[in-house]
């Protein structure tokens, strides 16, 4: 077992999620073996009583990427290196809190709205039917 400075790793060369060194942190083992499955990257662990060597299970909760930073910044707790105050904010659009933003629209409204501005031609969905040859 090593210690980085806040988190235990365990010596597993080769589990699928292991850094070059051969470690993986102890709470992702710990949730991956309740799961019985390997977490993805993408899956955040959180440890809910705010102490990062308690690994019992009932202290760890798997979040997105996302989710674990909104709960820190409700919070108001952030880790020294490893995250910036993030800015959450509902799109005007669709309502959808997130964390990326251009003019105040999700990445998908955006997209959405950008297409439509160069291809004014093109229907909106739902305007299709009017172009449907009734037979």
């Amino acid at each position: 077992m090593a210690f980085d400075g806040r988190y235990n790793r365990i010596y597993c060369p080769n589990h699928p999620n292991a850094r070059k060194d051969g470690l993986v942190y102890e709470h992702r083992l710990v949730v991956e073996k309740i799961l019985g499955r390997y977490l993805r990257k993408d899956e955040k662990v959180h440890h809910s009583n705010g102490n990062c060597l308690d690994n019992r299970p009932e202290n760890l909760v798997v979040l997105s990427n996302s989710e674990h930073i909104i709960l820190h910044w409700k919070e108001g707790k952030f880790a020294k290196n490893c995250m910036k105050r993030p800015n959450p904010k509902p799109c005007l659009h669709c309502g959808a809190v997130v964390l990326r933003h251009i003019q105040n629209k999700c990445m998908r409204c955006y997209s959405r709205d950008r297409y439509r501005q160069q291809h004014p031609e093109s229907p909106i969905r739902g305007e299709w039917a009017k172009f449907r040859k009734v037979s």
